[in-house]
């Protein structure tokens, strides 16, 4: 997992607004499916709290749920699909490849 794996979120570190984004990205970040416990250890989130963000999760197939272990959903398929990371890096570093062209010639 990246560099959530390390990291115990307190409620005070994460606002309520943005924990479900945290539960998503520790499910992604783990790179296979990830039992409650984990997921519990990893976000510093409670029990309950986890298995409702989960449930809109679930719902919104964002996570899928298999023997009790989560992963990414379909949903998650269907973002990572719409996004062209070449055609990103080159609109944002079309002007300054442009001004280092200007620069050197």
């Amino acid at each position: 997992m990246d560099n959530f794996q390390n990291h115990i979120y307190t409620k005070e570190s994460v606002p309520t607004s943005e924990r479900i984004l945290l539960v998503l990205r520790i499910v992604a970040g783990f790179g296979r499916p990830v039992s409650a416990s984990e997921l519990v250890t990893a976000s510093g989130l409670n029990k309950s709290t986890l298995y409702r963000l989960l449930a809109s999760l679930r719902r919104w197939g964002f996570v899928m749920e298999t023997e009790s272990l989560y992963s990414p959903g379909p949903a998650c398929l269907q973002m990572s699909l719409n996004f062209d990371a070449v055609q990103l890096l080159i609109q944002n570093a079309y002007d300054a490849m442009h001004k280092l062209n200007e620069i050197t010639q």
